[in-house]
């Protein structure tokens, strides 16, 4: 018998977000600076009545008690709740040097705070501490950071710029954790809980922006490296390492500190004016990245993902009809690369996404005046079957209630269920606008 699971959750987020600005130009507009201070809060909770759990017992090749039923469990009974303060405040100013050059620096000072309740009920998989139904943990930190950026671009001619900057970033902390069983959560709460600590990124950047023959063709190269600090990223975690009971699958998925990483990479976008009505864009991007730390990031895969290469490649074209208004035809071409939708790699829950394209297509006829269009459309042009996400549901609902061990796997080798997310077929439609 395979395993499924049902739950509910209660999500419930406030946001409030609020910025003052300062513009000016100084010293007969040779510089322009804009300061400032913005605040950001969230409050926002969950509740869970309880997650229901069948897990199988199958065995493969079959065993005599095979198709037998591990029973229903009742799981992950509880609710949070948590609230993040950001305040900050930055300045940033540019130095015209000439009419060609420009020096550009910026500051910015941020603290912020965050704080949890969290609550755990008995239940299949949580024993709190002996005479008590339930275990509640509070804990609060606060972060302040101070970012920078500096930037240079010089203008050789109007048709012609290049451009340097390094700048530094950070992210607040995050509190991503377990109750523990049988242990009062007094016990537990405060400094006890040590919050994943803030990542902190400084991303090297150099790049042109041209025009050439005429304004005719346009070439805009970047390439990038960014050094990433304590990355944040899901991560799979062990249930046993964590001290829970009656898990289905084996593992949870959480928030975890991954370590030190590096990205590198190139963006690149062009566009060709054939003739005055016909138009060729394209645009590109390429990343390669270096895990510091594999163990930390669950293996040599870096997740979440960014697919490399990918590309998109269009033609714009737009027969003029005087005073009937005009018809643009636009044609496409995408293409995204394979990328891992699992934390973890080499596991019975891991999945690579296969790499994809589609062609869309659309035609828009517009008034002289702009105020009426009408576009016939075409997404998924040649109606190609692909998915967009995937996920894999590992042996740990069956193969005996849990997840396959290696020792034995020649006799009862890995299976898992496969969930797509299947990309729309041919669309074809018709819209209608009209601009006041």
């Amino acid at each position: 018998m395979t395993g499924f699971s049902v739950g509910s959750d209660d999500v419930k987020s406030k946001v409030v977000f609020q910025e003052f600005q300062l513009n000016a130009q100084l010293f007969d507009d040779r510089v322009d600076l804009v300061m400032g201070g913005n605040y950001f809060r969230e409050s926002s909770g969950s509740g869970n009545v309880g997650t229901v759990t069948r897990r199988g017992t199958s065995a493969f090749p079959a065993a005599a008690n095979g198709d037998a039923d591990a029973g229903l469990f009742v799981t992950g009974i509880g609710w949070s709740h948590g609230t993040a303060d950001s305040f900050g405040l930055f300045a940033s100013g540019t130095w015209h040097v000439t009419d060609k050059l420009n020096l550009t620096g910026g500051l910015r000072w941020g603290h912020d705070t965050k704080t949890l309740d969290q609550v755990s009920y008995r239940s299949a998989n949580f024993n709190p501490a002996p005479g008590t139904n339930f275990t509640e943990v509070t804990a609060d930190h606060r972060w302040s950071a101070t970012d920078w950026r500096g930037t240079i671009d010089y203008h050789f001619t109007e048709d012609a710029m290049i451009y340097g900057t390094v700048s530094k970033a950070y992210k607040a902390g995050a509190y991503s954790f377990t109750i523990l069983q049988n242990i009062p959560g007094p016990q537990q709460s405060g400094d006890f809980i040590k919050p994943i600590p803030p990542e902190k990124v400084i991303n090297y950047e150099i790049g042109a922006r041209t025009t050439w023959f005429n304004k005719r063709l346009r070439i805009n190269p970047t390439l990038f490296y960014m050094d990433w600090t304590s990355r944040q990223a899901p991560r799979q975690i062990s249930c046993v390492s964590e001290g829970i009971t009656a898990c289905p699958t084996g593992f949870r998925i959480n928030l975890v500190n991954t370590g030190d990483i590096t990205l590198k990479g190139l963006e690149l976008d062009a566009q060709l004016a054939v003739t005055r009505n016909f138009n060729i864009d394209f645009s590109m991007g390429i990343t390669d990245y270096e895990l510091k730390d594999p163990v930390a990031n669950g293996g040599p895969n870096l997740y979440p993902a960014q697919a490399s290469p990918s590309y998109t490649i269009g033609g714009n074209y737009v027969l003029a009809m005087g005073e009937r208004g005009d018809i643009n035809f636009n044609l496409s071409y995408s293409y995204l690369d394979d990328q891992p939708t699992h934390p973890e790699e080499g596991t019975d829950s891991s999945y690579q996404l296969p790499s994809y394209s589609v062609v869309n297509g659309r035609a828009t006829w517009r008034t002289q005046d702009r105020k009426i269009s009408v576009s016939v459309f075409a997404n998924n042009l040649l109606d190609k079957t692909y998915a967009t996400y995937g996920t894999s549901a590992g042996g740990g609902f069956w193969d005996a209630g849990g997840p396959p061990n290696p020792a034995n796997a020649a006799q009862f080798p890995l299976r898992r269920a496969l969930s797509l997310t299947m990309a729309r077929p041919r669309e074809v439609g018709v819209t209608l606008q009209y601009n006041f």
